[in-house]
Formats: C-alpha cells, sequence, structure tokens
C-alpha cells in the first residue's frame, strides 16, 4: 500500500488584510481536508499543533500527524531574503504568493521524507497530495470525490511504477531559449511546468529529488529569483532528466492520467508535446505519445487522424 503526504500551515497571519482571497483563508483549506478523509487513504498531514488539533475531530485511525512549527520548517531562514528581493515587485502585489506560501510550497519534499522517515504504515510509495486538491465547486474538478477515491485504489493496484523514479504530471515544457535565461523564465513569475499538486515514488527517489530540488533552489534564490516549487521542479528534471518518469496531464487531475492520459489531453496534444519536439526532448515526448496512444487504442481519449500519424511518424524516428 501506498502513504499520501500532504502539508498545512495556517499562513493567514501573514497576508495583508485587503488579501481576502478564499486560497488565502485556512478555513478553505481545512473544509477540503474532509475531502483527503473521505478518500480512506494512509496519509500523514505535517502541520503544526494548532492546525494539528483542528484537524484530529476529522481523522481517521489511517491518519497521522508530523508536528512542527512554520518556523522550524528548513528552508525558513530565506524568509527574509524573499522579502528583499520581492521588495517593490508588482508581480507578488496582492498576491497569495507570499514569501511564506512559495516556501511552504518548497517544503513538500521535506514533508515526505520526514514522513518516509516515519513510515508508520510500513509503505514502500509515497505519494504527495495537496491539502485542497480535491474542490468540488473548481471548474477543472469534473469528478466526483468517489470517482477519485476509485481511481486512487486502481492506481495503487497497478503495476505503472517505475523503481527510483519520481513520477509527475508534464503540463507544458519551456523552450531553451527562456530556460537558459532565467531573468526571462522568472520575467512574470514564473510559468507553467509540471503539475505540483500530485507526484510519487519510492524512499531513494525522493532522497534524490530532495537534495537536487534544494540545490537548484539554492542556486536560484542567490540569484534573486523564486516564484515556488514548480519552476523549481523544472529546472530540476532539466538537470537530472533520468530521475523522472512523467505522465501528461493538467492542473487537478493528475491522478486520473498516469495510467492512461483521459482528462483534458488537448493540454498535452496542443502545448505540451509539440513543446518537447521544438526544445529536442524526445525521450520525454516518447515517452508521453505511447502513454496517448495506448489510451486512444483502448479508447479512453480520442486522438485526430493527423495526430496519430504524426505521433507514429515521432516514434520511428
Amino acid at each position: 500500500m501506498w502513504t499520501f503526504v500532504s502539508m498545512f500551515f495556517n499562513l493567514d497571519k501573514f497576508y495583508k488584510k485587503n488579501n481576502s482571497s478564499d486560497y488565502n483563508s485556512s478555513t478553505f483549506y481545512i473544509e477540503k481536508f474532509k475531502y483527503l478523509i473521505e478518500l480512506n487513504i494512509q496519509l500523514i498531514i505535517y502541520t503544526d499543533q494548532e492546525v494539528h488539533d483542528i484537524l484530529l475531530p476529522y481523522s481517521s485511525i489511517n491518519t497521522k500527524f508530523i508536528i512542527t512549527t512554520f518556523e522550524e520548517i528548513e528552508l525558513f531562514p530565506y524568509i527574509q531574503k524573499l522579502y528583499k528581493i520581492r521588495e517593490n515587485n508588482p508581480i507578488y502585489h496582492n498576491s497569495r504568493n507570499i514569501p511564506e506560501w512559495c516556501l511552504t510550497t518548497m517544503t513538500k519534499n521535506e514533508a515526505i521524507n520526514k514522513a518516509i522517515n516515519l513510515n508508520p504504515f510500513n509503505s514502500e510509495i509515497f505519494c504527495w497530495m495537496d491539502f485542497g486538491f480535491y474542490r468540488p465547486h473548481h471548474s477543472y474538478i469534473d469528478y466526483s470525490i468517489e470517482q477519485l477515491k476509485s481511481q486512487l485504489k486502481l492506481l495503487q493496484n497497478s503495476n505503472i511504477y517505475k523503481l527510483n523514479s519520481i513520477h509527475i504530471g508534464f503540463i507544458n515544457w519551456i523552450n531553451k531559449h527562456i530556460y537558459n535565461d532565467i531573468n526571462s523564465f522568472y520575467k512574470n513569475g514564473g510559468p507553467c511546468t509540471v503539475s505540483g499538486q500530485f507526484y510519487f515514488g519510492n524512499k531513494e527517489a525522493f532522497n534524490k529529488l530532495k537534495i537536487n530540488t534544494l540545490n537548484i533552489f539554492k542556486e536560484h534564490i542567490s540569484q534573486n529569483y523564486f516564484h515556488h516549487d514548480e519552476q523549481i521542479f523544472f529546472y530540476t528534471i532539466l538537470k537530472y532528466p533520468d530521475l523522472f518518469t512523467p505522465f501528461s496531464t493538467d492542473y487537478f487531475c493528475a491522478p486520473f492520467d498516469v495510467i492512461f492520459p483521459q482528462k483534458r489531453t488537448f493540454v498535452s496534444t496542443g502545448l505540451l508535446i509539440p513543446n518537447l519536439l521544438k526544445d529536442n526532448q524526445i525521450n520525454f515526448a516518447k515517452i508521453l505519445i505511447e502513454r496517448l496512444l495506448i489510451s486512444h487504442s483502448l479508447k479512453k481519449i480520442i486522438l485526430s487522424d493527423e495526430n496519430l500519424k504524426f505521433y507514429e511518424k515521432v516514434l520511428l524516428n
């Protein structure tokens, strides 16, 4: 069985009073925790004592907590550096992406590795899932909590897992003319690249991931750049491609796309694969094309004749 890992720190006190988005509200996320419990998964939550006390009444026997304070996370010493480099940057004006929030996103792999060391369920595979992953009123979520529950069970019982690899969803790919110039890459904060909402692997893979992403983070922040974890993931994939097994997906639907791509595949066919090929990322493109073709053959999706011919040509080269 797998262990799922998530994390939540109440950052309300760090937001300005005029920034009243639901996505900055602890109440919003605590309500979403109830859906994680409904999934009936083995779950570890990385949080502080105050949030633990709030969540505990909703928890199940399959819920465990790792308690820490926000100020004790490994990256907290970078908080003042982030405030300084973002000073007077209009991109972050009235944004939920405050320094505390983006450092929390970079703490995912810390949380996973602490969960691996604890391993109360004696699991081999660990899966990150965002605390607020299931949002029934979000326009992207066209499935019920029961359908998500069934998909996670199917995924855990599949043989899709590749040893010592991080399985993560690719949403789009950025061209080398942009990512070779870090200033261009971060010009508007940071482009969409991967789905940091959901990814999985074993102990060895996550140990490497934590080390590698931390090195990339330190490199970027030393140059006065950092938006959130997904951009760090992208540069880690560029530098350590053999650590990753990609699947094509979009936001809020990754669990459905791991075995067979089946939701919003226009993102993959229209953006991801063309951009991978333009950047000469042939190996990644072939992996994703093979999964799309299998999904098409099983009638999970319908690819156009034009795409079918093009994909077959790419695989032959």
